[in-house]
């Protein structure tokens, strides 16, 4: 919940000013009033039946293929776990740089389990750029953590959901027969593509006040923020 917040405040360590020590006062302040929020553990498996997505041929796009399993990995164990995640972009948010901002929270059931928010590296001049960006970085979070869950003997159940809020990149990166306009954006397009196609993610649409990654790009009032916060579990 203070992660766009403090990674905001972390980029002026070299020479802050006076209204960035108001802006950690008010951070400091917001932790302190909320000392009792913390992360809910949450073994149910989720509900995304309403969210079917359809399975199509890619092979004469990317051939015959399917997800690799790790090398070495024990037999897994106990009951199946579901991962899915959220991704979101906020569009030149920077002011100084007009970099767009990244965050994505990945789930293992119902419980978050893993979360980033980070400045991107490269100036997006669209909408559709910055969030072809923060999909491909969420599918490779998603390629990790089922690395990670099937190395523990954890078996992982079908693929990981992600939600995004931009209907052009989910539709981009859904059908087969869309093609990608923005030569710029080919390996994050192939890279979100190629993943859909192994069977390791699927990417849903979901709106914008539903996205929980949203929290991780820009600043919210209170009530938005709380709405958030009670609202990580699906």
């Amino acid at each position: 919940d203070i992660h766009y917040a403090s990674g905001s405040l972390a980029r002026h360590m070299m020479m802050p000013r006076e209204g960035h020590l108001h802006a950690m006062r008010r951070l400091f302040g917001y932790l302190k009033t909320n000392q009792n929020f913390g992360i809910i553990y949450d073994t149910e498996e989720p509900d995304f039946s309403m969210h079917k997505t359809e399975v199509y041929d890619w092979f004469t796009l990317y051939g015959k293929v399917q997800e690799e399993m790790p090398y070495g990995m024990p037999v897994p164990k106990g009951n199946p776990v579901v991962t899915s995640g959220f991704f979101d972009s906020s569009h030149s948010s920077c002011l100084m740089t007009r970099r767009s901002t990244t965050c994505y929270l990945m789930f293992v059931n119902k419980t978050p389990i893993k979360w980033f928010s980070k400045r991107q590296n490269c100036v997006e001049t669209s909408t559709y750029g910055s969030e072809m960006v923060a999909g491909r970085i969420a599918v490779d979070a998603a390629v990790e953590l089922r690395y990670n869950l099937r190395m523990l003997g954890a078996p992982v159940k079908g693929r990981t959901t992600l939600f995004g809020d931009n209907k052009s990149m989910v539709t981009n990166t859904s059908l087969p027969h869309s093609t990608l306009k923005k030569r710029n954006q080919a390996n994050n397009y192939h890279r979100v593509r190629e993943a859909v196609a192994l069977g390791i993610v699927s990417v849903v649409h979901v709106d914008t006040e539903y996205n929980l990654a949203d929290m991780g790009t820009k600043a919210f009032n209170g009530v938005k923020q709380q709405f958030f916060l009670k609202n990580q579990k699906f």
